[in-house]
């Protein structure tokens, strides 16, 4: 019933999507590059995680500072511009620095995007019906999660790696277009 409810829906089906579809295949990029798999496992996970922390505690302190609607934007450009890195190391053939460096940007970029997308999330959510506006919006964004996974192999096997992943930054612009719909909502 509410005004806002396809600008707040298209938001969270979009907002992350072109992270979505960059995920899935990351993996499998380091392995087609021949890592073993105790070196993937080292940088995608450990450092990868230890990133997408870091990022979350940054988006946290912004967020308090200058609010979701700007966070929205700014990390959500910044997570979308982070799919470049594994693009030029794709490019360059998967050289360790390239990817070790688009391992550390697209992780704190993302867990940035992640923090305000959630903060989001929960703002534009009725105190009355918080719960099952929560559980909806999760879904759906697992939906769009889910979805953009479910094609990125095949997607990334007939583009290659590096025009693939410039289409999953190019999948991050809907979400973005779409976040001044949702302003007042926030």
């Amino acid at each position: 019933r509410r005004s806002d409810a396809p600008a707040i829906l298209g938001v969270v089906l979009l907002y992350r999507l072109g992270d979505n579809a960059l995920t899935p295949m990351i993996k499998p990029f380091w392995v087609d590059r021949g890592y073993s798999p105790a070196e993937i496992g080292s940088v995608t996970t450990i450092l990868g995680m230890s990133m997408t922390i870091a990022g979350a505690a940054v988006a946290g302190i912004y967020i308090a500072r200058r609010g979701i609607w700007r966070a929205l934007v700014v990390f959500g450009v910044l997570q979308m511009l982070s799919n470049a890195g594994y693009s030029i190391a794709a490019s360059f053939d998967g050289s360790r620095p390239l990817l070790y460096g688009a391992t550390v940007v697209e992780n704190f970029c993302g867990g940035m995007g992640t923090a305000a997308f959630l903060a989001f999330i929960m703002s534009v959510c009725d105190r009355e019906r918080a719960a099952t506006e929560n559980a909806l919006l999760t879904a759906a964004f697992a939906f769009s999660r889910s979805l953009a996974g479910s094609v990125s192999g095949v997607a990334a096997e007939s583009l290659g790696y590096a025009p693939y992943f410039w289409l999953t930054l190019a999948l991050g612009i809907p979400g973005l277009l779409l976040l001044p719909l949702v302003r007042k909502s926030e």
